[in-house]
């Protein structure tokens, strides 16, 4: 009789503790929850999130009513070819081999349409205003998303992300270079190095004027 209430009393304790362990979790997840949704709930990060949204939109509605440029052209057809034929043929004139690469994926995803030739272009665009984020902690938030307006209204830009070439690659690449170059000028920590080693390997294979770029920054920062 002693042994079963002995079981039992054990049984009981083990219940309460497993359920006072959930009751605890649970108020850990909604306590996380909520930081969670104030974050999102910020003034700057709402209009942050906002700004990217309205840049999407103005890159990608009716991204395939203008007709095709020939720059565009030769670009998306070397494209179209490496993903009909897989065959690939470098040519200075062309630039880089990265868009073509990038967006015969492309083709092959979604298929091949003006509006998939373009695409990728309007996300980078879009990519290069989310950048001034990685800047907040030393320039303040007000000049980040200043910066990111400036970015995303930029009559240039804006057209330049609608086009198929691979000018808004270079302007997210170099905007990303600087951003960690400096980042790690002021932190010397390696892996900034290691991130700006893929960043120079991806901006040396989209276009050649990223020699004068790097050029550039590197005597600026030096």
């Amino acid at each position: 009789m002693e042994e079963i209430q002995k079981n039992s009393l054990t049984n009981i304790l083990i219940s309460t503790t497993r359920t006072a362990t959930l009751r605890y979790t649970a108020l850990n997840i909604m306590i996380l929850l909520n930081r969670r949704l104030l974050t999102l709930l910020d003034p700057y990060v709402v209009a942050y999130i906002s700004i990217i949204i309205f840049s999407l939109i103005i890159r990608v509605v009716g991204l395939d009513d203008r007709a095709i440029h020939y720059d565009e052209a030769i670009h998306l057809m070397a494209s179209f070819k490496l993903m009909q034929e897989g065959v690939y043929e470098h040519s200075a004139w062309m630039h880089g081999p990265f868009q073509i690469e990038a967006v015969s994926w492309v083709f092959k995803i979604v298929g091949d349409s003006l509006f998939s030739g373009r695409i990728l272009y309007a996300l980078f665009g879009t990519g290069l205003v989310c950048l001034p984020l990685l800047l907040r902690i030393h320039v303040g938030k007000p000049a980040c998303l200043i910066m990111a307006l400036l970015l995303s209204i930029s009559p240039t830009l804006v057209y330049m992300s609608r086009f198929g070439r691979n000018d808004i690659i270079i302007a997210f690449f170099s905007l990303l270079l600087f951003i960690l170059a400096y980042k790690y000028a002021i932190s010397g920590k390696s892996k900034f190095l290691f991130l700006i080693s893929i960043t120079l390997a991806l901006i040396f294979s989209t276009k050649e004027t990223s020699y004068f770029i790097v050029a550039t920054m590197g005597a600026i920062l030096v």
